[in-house]
């Protein structure tokens, strides 16, 4: 063997070595606990090392966005900030990475050609070795160093990226396995769940701390305190179950949920109800599989006491909602009343335990809460104000509460009614509203109350063309008769003329006090002549008879009748109260009008 031979052989040993060593070291930063951008730009540090590999100390690593033919940068060493922007998202045929991208081979180039799409201000000649990063046949990214211009590849070279692509796609798979691993495991530890990740043939990977109390391997006694295989936690029919149905299934469709049981420790069953989910890597191969269960044993309980409750039904269920406070009902799809409670057949039954029977809600409402009463059973459910019609022919408010219930099928739909009779609660909201519009002394309207009506009556006066006129007047000398008699006769003066005018006046006209010994009278649809002829009346009335100690009391009146030019009450009443002031200037227990 010559000389220049053992060169060779020795210069091949060498690269050989170097490239073992390149890929170990690449392969060992799957196991380091480090962001998967700092792995990147360590693999690309390594291969700067392999010294029979002439390549520019430069250079960058693109990771493809999931679901998407884009790329963006992750890994990058010595590229200018220019590269950096202009580079970091490209389109799968953009540039000479998109090209390694989209056709899935090596691009080698030794000079910027037609092909280097993104061209940098300053930029050099200079080549390209991109390398498309493969698993499972799809690609996941492009490898991208940088190569002086007119290099040519050499013989073994591309032999050697394509294995770097190969394994540094295993050590990018892994970190995105183990990212997703480890959010699976924050998440599940905080469940009481059993949670498990495990490959088709049922080795665990992954196994909550609550799914192993859940099945006993928590506190075991034995050396083993984790499962080694799924099918140590399920009873036989079960993993065969999983093996021959659900995992065939799976391989179409992404989870399946059914009904099962785990197999504790101590050798007894949990009822459970266990949802099995497909994982898949970036490429879209089946990965693992992962199972929740959940402890359906209380479930299971309130299923068999349902059962239990049923077969009591004729002789426990009626002293149940017999025992409500109110009424209870339950209608079926069309609206008929199919059950009922005690209090319900009391209020609107005829006294027979079947007369209620199929008989529609509707019948005992007013005609014009029919369709409120549909729309609330098609609202899906809540909490409403219904009068129901009582065998006196009375009308009484009830709250009732409709909840909808599936209770045969998805398409049988019944309605539950629970409702309390809130005429006392009524009552009290009429006395609140009363209250609040009614003056507590003379029960007549209040100030806001005055200016409610007083603004609707303009406004049918502005719609119907009509007339309404505004009468304000007080009591003479009021002040004299709190200061001679006290504040009690001043109080009984105000009511009694109340009183008085309330006899006389139509019932159309709204009177209310306005302030004080000032009074208000509204008086719609009417002239002036009229209203002033009225005034006239309700004058004599106040003073025909004395109050009392207080003696003979006279008022003094402002009349006013308001026109479309009036603004607003406020200008209307301003008029009257200068007609009242006049009536005062001309000696009191006088009419005036402007």
């Amino acid at each position: 063997m010559s000389n220049s031979q053992t060169d060779d052989s020795a210069k091949r040993l060498e690269a050989e070595i170097e490239n073992h060593q390149a890929l170990n070291e690449i392969i060992s930063l799957s196991l380091k606990d480090m962001p998967l951008e700092e792995k990147l730009d360590c693999v690309m540090e390594i291969m700067f090392k392999v010294s029979w590999l002439k390549l520019e100390h430069k250079g960058a690593i693109f990771l493809v966005n999931p679901g998407q033919k884009t790329l963006k940068l992750a890994g990058k060493r010595f590229i200018s900030p220019e590269i950096k922007e202009n580079c970091a998202q490209l389109e799968f045929g953009q540039c000479l990475c998109g090209l390694a991208a989209q056709t899935g081979r090596l691009v080698c180039k030794s000079g910027v050609d037609e092909d280097h799409t993104i061209i940098i201000g300053g930029m050099t000649d200079h080549g390209h070795l991109c390398q498309p990063l493969l698993y499972n046949g799809k690609v996941i990214g492009v490898l991208n160093f940088y190569v002086t211009a007119g290099y040519v590849l050499q013989s073994g070279e591309a032999s050697f990226l394509e294995s770097v692509a190969n394994t540094l796609s295993g050590v990018i798979q892994r970190h995105y396995l183990e990212r997703e691993r480890n959010r699976l495991i924050q998440i599940s530890e905080l469940s009481p769940d059993f949670i498990s990740m495990f490959k088709e043939n049922g080795d665990i990977l992954f196994c909550n701390e609550g799914g192993k109390k859940l099945i006993g391997f928590a506190n075991n006694r034995s050396s083993e305190t984790t499962p080694g295989n799924l099918q140590q936690c399920l009873t036989k029919d079960g993993w065969q179950k999983i093996q021959n149905e659900e995992i065939p299934i799976l391989k179409k469709q992404s989870y399946i949920s059914s009904e099962s049981e785990l197999l504790r420790s101590d050798g007894t069953l949990i009822p459970i109800m266990q949802t099995i989910m497909v994982h898949r890597d970036r490429t879209g191969h089946i990965d693992s599989y992962s199972l929740t269960a959940r402890d359906i044993r209380q479930r299971r309980a309130a299923e068999q006491a349902a059962r239990d409750l049923a077969l009591l039904e004729q002789r426990f269920s009626n002293r149940v909602i017999n025992s409500l406070p109110g009424v209870f009902f339950l209608l079926d799809d069309q609206c008929c009343i199919i059950r009922w409670n005690k209090n319900l057949e009391r209020l609107i039954g005829s006294g027979c335990s079947t007369s209620l029977m199929n008989s529609r809600l509707t019948q005992f409402t007013a005609v014009d809460q029919h369709e409120k009463i549909n729309k609330y059973l098609k609202s899906g459910g809540g909490e409403f104000e219904i009068y129901l019609r009582v065998n006196d022919g009375t009308e009484v408010p009830f709250l009732i509460s409709f909840t909808p219930i599936s209770e045969f099928s998805e398409d049988y739909i019944s309605v539950i009614g629970i409702g309390m009779d809130i005429s006392d609660r009524k009552a009290m909201e009429r006395e609140l509203e009363k209250r609040a519009s009614i003056d507590k002394l003379t029960g007549l309207f209040n100030r806001s109350r005055i200016e409610e009506y007083a603004e609707q009556f303009m406004r049918e006066g502005l719609r119907y063309k009509t007339l309404m006129c505004v009468v304000i007047f007080d009591i003479d000398h009021f002040k004299r008769i709190n200061d001679k008699h006290g504040h009690d006769v001043g109080d009984q003066v105000l009511a009694t003329i109340s009183e008085r005018i309330l006899a006389v006046k139509r019932d159309t006209d709204i009177l209310g006090r306005w302030g004080g010994e000032e009074f208000v009278l509204l008086v719609p649809h009417s002239n002036l002549n009229e209203v002033l002829k009225g005034v006239e009346r309700i004058k004599g009335t106040i003073s025909e008879k004395a109050i009392g100690i207080a003696g003979t009391i006279t008022a003094s009146f402002g009349v006013t009748l308001i026109s479309a030019a009036d603004d607003s009450f406020t200008t209307a009443l301003k008029r009257a109260d200068s007609a009242l002031y006049k009536a005062k200037e001309g000696g009191r227990n006088r009419v005036e009008s402007i």
